[in-house]
């Protein structure tokens, strides 16, 4: 009868179960990990913060150690364009070689990855890290991480997943990107902007006085 075929084609429920099974671990496999925190190492200071979609992947609950810098660019602080670093380490220029690292090893490099601190706006993010991967290559000490700030007021600042552009993730891109909230960024901001001050008015070099942090994803999202 017809209400015979409908309760024989019904789906069975360990079928269901494990369709929905299925479903999970694709979805876990698909997932990169897409939020955490940048703690200041060596302090109490740790700060929520959300990885781009694109770029480098972050390992899930990995540690990721770097000396975060930033440039001196006040006219124009978004990274937009290469033309519009001020300062920036050349291995051409003696005064911006290991002797101005905060730690260097034997050989005059960096001994620990540079993140570069910068503000959201002014063009994509994606342009960002392509500015970066494009300043790295002229760079005796090329920059790992790219730390995003908010640039929107604080009561409606929030964490975002940083997007590409195009409908598919570019695969040349390197570098990690974090996003942190604009609070976060002005924090981080006026403790570098401190360290780079001389005392007499003058600024020192990015890489005078870094500050040492931890990055770590601790979350996961498709």
């Amino acid at each position: 009868s017809v209400r015979a075929y409908r309760l024989a084609a019904k789906p069975k429920p360990h079928h269901d179960r494990s369709l929905m099974l299925y479903a999970v671990l694709l979805l876990v496999l698909l997932a990169r990990p897409s939020a955490g925190k940048i703690s200041v190492t060596g302090t109490s200071f740790s700060f929520e913060s959300t990885a781009a979609n694109f770029g480098m992947e972050f390992e899930l609950d990995k540690d990721y150690d770097a000396d975060l810098i930033s440039f001196d660019n006040e006219d124009n602080p978004y990274f937009c364009n290469r033309r519009e670093l001020d300062e920036r380490p050349s291995a051409n220029d003696n005064e911006t070689t290991a002797s101005v690292l905060p730690s260097s090893n034997n050989n005059g490099t960096a001994a620990r990855p540079l993140a570069l601190l910068v503000s959201r706006g002014g063009c994509s993010f994606e342009e960002k890290a392509r500015t970066l991967m494009k300043y790295n290559e002229n760079s005796a000490f090329p920059v790992s991480y790219l730390i995003i700030h908010d640039n929107r007021p604080f009561a409606t600042s929030r964490l975002i997943i940083m997007g590409h552009e195009g409908e598919s993730p570019p695969k040349d891109i390197n570098i990690g990107l974090n996003f942190i909230r604009t609070s976060t960024g002005l924090i981080l901001q006026k403790a570098l902007d401190a360290g780079q001050d001389n005392g007499g008015g003058e600024r020192r070099g990015p890489l005078s006085n870094a500050i040492p942090i931890r990055i770590t994803m601790d979350k996961l999202s498709p």
